[in-house]
Protein backbone atom coordinates (compact mmCIF):
# COMPACT_ATOMS: atom_id res chain seq x y z
CA UNK A 1 0.00 0.00 0.00
CA UNK A 2 2.72 2.45 0.94
CA UNK A 3 4.62 1.93 -2.30
CA UNK A 4 1.49 2.47 -4.39
CA UNK A 5 0.42 5.54 -2.37
CA UNK A 6 3.85 7.10 -2.74
CA UNK A 7 3.98 6.30 -6.46
CA UNK A 8 0.66 8.13 -6.84
CA UNK A 9 2.06 11.10 -4.92
CA UNK A 10 -0.49 10.86 -2.10
CA UNK A 11 0.16 11.78 1.50
CA UNK A 12 -1.19 9.53 4.25
CA UNK A 13 -3.73 12.21 5.13
CA UNK A 14 -4.96 12.58 1.56
CA UNK A 15 -5.13 8.84 0.98
CA UNK A 16 -7.06 8.20 4.18
CA UNK A 17 -9.46 11.05 3.45
CA UNK A 18 -10.10 9.86 -0.10
CA UNK A 19 -10.64 6.30 1.12
CA UNK A 20 -13.02 7.42 3.85
CA UNK A 21 -11.01 5.91 6.69
CA UNK A 22 -9.12 7.34 9.65
CA UNK A 23 -5.50 8.40 9.20
CA UNK A 24 -4.43 6.00 11.95
CA UNK A 25 -6.19 3.13 10.23
CA UNK A 26 -4.31 3.87 7.00
CA UNK A 27 -0.99 4.03 8.85
CA UNK A 28 -1.69 0.71 10.58
CA UNK A 29 -2.66 -0.93 7.28
CA UNK A 30 0.56 0.21 5.63
CA UNK A 31 2.54 -1.14 8.58
CA UNK A 32 0.58 -4.40 8.36
CA UNK A 33 -0.20 -3.84 12.03
CA UNK A 34 -3.93 -4.28 11.57
CA UNK A 35 -6.62 -5.42 9.16
CA UNK A 36 -9.66 -3.39 8.17
CA UNK A 37 -13.27 -4.32 7.63
CA UNK A 38 -14.31 -5.32 4.11
CA UNK A 39 -16.62 -2.31 3.77
CA UNK A 40 -13.46 -0.17 3.59
CA UNK A 41 -11.98 -2.07 0.65
CA UNK A 42 -13.75 -0.08 -2.09
CA UNK A 43 -12.48 3.26 -0.80
CA UNK A 44 -8.94 1.99 -0.44
CA UNK A 45 -8.98 0.41 -3.89
CA UNK A 46 -10.37 3.59 -5.44
CA UNK A 47 -7.72 5.72 -3.72
CA UNK A 48 -4.89 3.45 -4.82
CA UNK A 49 -6.34 3.19 -8.34
CA UNK A 50 -6.80 -0.55 -8.11
CA UNK A 51 -9.63 -2.53 -9.67
CA UNK A 52 -12.45 -3.69 -7.39
CA UNK A 53 -11.51 -6.95 -5.70
CA UNK A 54 -7.79 -6.14 -5.60
CA UNK A 55 -7.59 -6.19 -1.80
CA UNK A 56 -9.24 -9.61 -1.68
CA UNK A 57 -6.70 -10.73 -4.29
CA UNK A 58 -3.85 -9.46 -2.11
CA UNK A 59 -5.26 -11.15 1.00
CA UNK A 60 -5.46 -14.37 -1.02
CA UNK A 61 -1.78 -14.14 -1.94
CA UNK A 62 -2.26 -12.44 -5.30
CA UNK A 63 -1.51 -9.02 -6.70
CA UNK A 64 -3.71 -5.93 -7.12
CA UNK A 65 -4.95 -4.97 -10.57
CA UNK A 66 -4.10 -1.34 -11.43
CA UNK A 67 -6.84 0.65 -13.15
CA UNK A 68 -6.39 2.18 -16.55
CA UNK A 69 -7.60 5.66 -17.45
CA UNK A 70 -8.51 8.53 -15.15
CA UNK A 71 -9.78 7.68 -11.70
CA UNK A 72 -12.48 9.48 -9.79
CA UNK A 73 -9.76 11.16 -7.72
CA UNK A 74 -8.02 12.44 -10.85
CA UNK A 75 -11.28 13.74 -12.27
CA UNK A 76 -12.06 15.38 -8.95
CA UNK A 77 -8.68 17.13 -8.99
CA UNK A 78 -9.30 18.44 -12.52
CA UNK A 79 -12.79 19.69 -11.62
CA UNK A 80 -11.43 21.31 -8.45
CA UNK A 81 -8.82 23.17 -10.55
CA UNK A 82 -11.55 24.49 -12.84
CA UNK A 83 -13.62 25.66 -9.89
CA UNK A 84 -10.65 27.45 -8.34
CA UNK A 85 -9.52 29.16 -11.53
CA UNK A 86 -10.55 32.84 -11.42
CA UNK A 87 -10.11 33.05 -15.20
CA UNK A 88 -13.04 30.67 -15.74
CA UNK A 89 -16.57 32.01 -16.06
CA UNK A 90 -18.82 32.15 -13.02
CA UNK A 91 -21.26 29.59 -14.43
CA UNK A 92 -18.44 27.15 -15.22
CA UNK A 93 -16.97 27.51 -11.72
CA UNK A 94 -20.44 26.97 -10.22
CA UNK A 95 -20.89 23.84 -12.33
CA UNK A 96 -17.50 22.58 -11.10
CA UNK A 97 -18.58 23.19 -7.50
CA UNK A 98 -21.79 21.27 -8.17
CA UNK A 99 -19.83 18.35 -9.62
CA UNK A 100 -17.57 18.29 -6.55
CA UNK A 101 -20.64 18.09 -4.31
CA UNK A 102 -21.95 15.20 -6.42
CA UNK A 103 -18.61 13.38 -6.19
CA UNK A 104 -18.73 13.75 -2.40
CA UNK A 105 -22.28 12.37 -2.28
CA UNK A 106 -21.27 9.53 -4.62
CA UNK A 107 -18.42 8.52 -2.32
CA UNK A 108 -20.64 8.72 0.76
CA UNK A 109 -23.33 6.60 -0.92
CA UNK A 110 -20.72 4.07 -2.03
CA UNK A 111 -19.38 3.78 1.52
CA UNK A 112 -22.90 3.47 2.98
CA UNK A 113 -23.78 0.75 0.48
CA UNK A 114 -20.61 -1.15 1.32
CA UNK A 115 -21.39 -0.95 5.03
CA UNK A 116 -24.94 -2.17 4.47
CA UNK A 117 -23.72 -5.09 2.36
CA UNK A 118 -21.07 -5.89 4.93
CA UNK A 119 -18.65 -6.06 2.03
Amino acid sequence: MRERRERLGLTVNTAAEQAGIARGTWINLEADARKTLPHNYAGIERTLQWAPGSIRDILGGGQPTPLEGPTLSQLEEAVRAIGANPNRSGPLRQWADSLLEQITRLREAEQQEARERGA
